[in-house]
């Protein structure tokens, strides 16, 4: 592991959902789309404190990919409400580790702003400041050394845009990447999204570009918790509307592999 300070990306990603995306965050045992609010998420029941498994990909599209690294959780909860997380490696179940989270960010803005990056708006990330909270988790900062992905084997395609689908899609057999699952434990809100973001190296024409790059407006999940804690509702909110485009200035030193 080293210290390097990234300068700023030149690339803007669209947000636009690719058959394949760079990123997913898959709930296993999910069901996808199964709210007319948001056809294009998994959506797991489960109860507080239980143990679910998160897993997380990472694919060398046909976009130039040369790196994934900085591999980080956005977490989404209900305003006001306080994630307690624990995770273990799935291949290593019997140690979990109490997850330390940035943040809490008071709505999408105020943790762009912080990152130096747009990203697109997909509920329930893009909605306003007093329906939501956002917080951060480097998965660097409970697994040393596990915050990358490498081009090891096909990986499927976890599309959650066709509403009652329960299981992935079959894998690409062109597109390599790599799926690192986690056990999670969570207490302390109704409900919790996910969504997956790296900072993604590319080439383009002579020039090799990094910047921040989020699952698009499908491939992640949200878990839905009983006796969770919270005291807000338990309704996953309506989805945001236009995604938000920008271009990234960013100056910031970051633990890399």
């Amino acid at each position: 592991m080293k210290r390097l300070t990234i300068a700023a990306a030149l690339f803007l990603s669209t947000g636009i959902a690719q058959a394949t995306p760079i990123l997913q965050a898959h709930l296993q045992g999910a069901t996808a789309g199964d709210l007319s609010t948001d056809e294009d998420t998994w959506f797991l029941d489960a109860t507080a404190g239980g143990t679910v498994t998160l897993d997380t990909m990472g694919i060398y599209n046909t976009n130039q990919v040369q790196g994934i690294n900085n591999v980080s959780l956005i977490l989404t909860t209900p305003e006001g409400q306080t994630p307690n997380l624990s995770m273990a490696l799935s291949s290593s179940p019997g140690t979990f580790v109490t997850a330390p989270l940035g943040g809490p960010f008071d709505d999408e803005a105020a943790f762009e702003t912080f990152l130096g990056r747009d990203f697109p708006s997909h509920a329930p990330y893009g909605l306003a400041a007093d329906q939501v909270d956002l917080y951060l988790l480097a998965i660097d900062t409970v697994f040393p050394g596990m915050g990358y992905f490498d081009p090891l084997y096909p990986v499927p395609n976890c599309d959650a845009s066709v509403a009652g689908t329960t299981t992935c899609g079959s894998a690409n057999p062109y597109k390599y990447g790599e799926t690192v699952s986690y056990l999670l434990q969570v207490t302390g809100v109704d409900w919790i999204h996910f969504d997956l973001i790296a900072e993604v190296t590319r080439q383009v024409g002579h020039h090799t570009v990094t910047d921040w790059e989020i699952n698009p407006f499908s491939h992640d999940s949200t878990l839905r918790l009983t006796g969770g804690g919270g005291t807000g509702t338990t309704s996953v909110p309506l989805p945001g509307t236009l995604p938000l485009l920008g271009l990234p200035l960013l100056l910031w030193g970051l633990r890399r592999r």
